[in-house]
């Protein structure tokens, strides 16, 4: 069997540039980024309801893939990926998710693929062993500029200090799983660095997975169609129509001093960690009092989505056996 190409996930905790490099990327002549997937994660959990013992069970794997709502976006004919999966005859859930990636890319006229689904910045262990070719770029961008853009998006949670919580769990997170696997399968990418020097960046990241570096990587702006198109909120990526561009959003001149302090108080050490230095602002007793109140919320909250997902699961694989 010939070596396979690597498979890029761009991930990291939302609002730290990823789709920036999702349009980057799939501007790139022979790359093909579509919408978030989800569906590999979700899917993989339950796998055991597609690999029987009587062998792969193609028909049920197509007919949840294709009512999966990202997969949806990514716009393709149903019959034909679904006629695609049954002539691929795949014997693992690995291989099937992979020849739904490759109708994508055939479909845009190019032979490689990758993903971008920042959520994916928790679930690096398991694409990792699921898929050996696959490589995790890591988006880290300053989490106070991270959590502020957060509290401004449909899909967040409005609230300064979870979001500050938030990105210090994801990001810490992404960094452990990640060096675990080493240097050939793990890179960073500094969001700053990116607007800083873009070519330099790009063709650091096309180094890193196998790709040969192309000019139109950095043309993205100038076609940004295909991705807004399939974001369910594309107000929210309209600077994709722009080169990288520095100063857009800056935490000094947006967050009151109450803010710095109580985001020091919650993330500062993994700030320090990641290279960005601490506001500096001193922390009042009331600041050090949300602080406390912030981190006790976080935790229940997270206790109860992560219950309400597993037993959605359960339920889901009953319905279905």
């Amino acid at each position: 069997m010939a070596e396979r190409a690597p498979f890029p996930f761009v991930v990291g905790c939302g609002r730290s540039g990823t789709t920036l490099v999702q349009a980057m990327l799939d501007a790139h002549p022979d790359i093909a980024v579509p919408f978030e997937s989800y569906f590999p994660v979700w899917f993989a959990r339950e796998r055991s309801r597609y690999e029987q013992a009587g062998g792969f069970a193609v028909a049920r794997f197509a007919d949840d893939v294709l009512a999966h709502d990202s997969f949806i976006r990514w716009g393709l004919d149903a019959s034909a990926v679904r006629a695609r999966l049954l002539a691929a005859a795949p014997t693992d859930f690995a291989a099937a998710v992979r020849v739904c990636y490759a109708a994508f890319a055939d479909a845009h006229g190019k032979h490689r693929y990758g993903d971008k689904t920042p959520i994916f910045v928790m679930h690096i262990p398991l694409l990792a062993r699921l898929f050996p070719e696959a490589v995790f770029v890591h988006m880290i961008r300053d989490g106070r500029d991270v959590a502020l853009s957060r509290t401004e998006v449909a899909w967040g949670t409005r609230r300064f200090a979870q979001e500050a919580l938030r990105w210090r769990e994801q990001i810490e997170q992404g960094r452990r799983d990640g060096r675990a696997l080493g240097a050939a399968r793990y890179h960073e990418l500094r969001y700053e660095s990116l607007l800083d020097d873009p070519e330099g960046a790009a063709r650091e990241l096309c180094a890193f997975i196998a790709a040969d570096f192309d000019p139109a990587m950095l043309q993205y702006h100038e076609q940004p169609q295909r991705v807004l198109e399939s974001q369910p909120f594309p107000s929210e990526h309209q600077n994709l129509r722009r080169p990288p561009t520095k100063g857009m959003r800056s935490w000094r001149g947006e967050l009151t001093p109450e803010q710095i302090a109580l985001f020091d108080s919650l993330a500062g050490p993994t700030l320090q960690r990641f290279g960005y230095a601490m506001g500096g602002a001193a922390a009042s007793p009331r600041v050090r009092l949300d602080a406390l109140g912030a981190r006790a919320e976080y935790t229940a909250r997270e206790q109860y989505r992560r219950g309400k997902s597993a037993a959605w699961r359960v339920v889901h694989a009953r319905r279905g056996a």
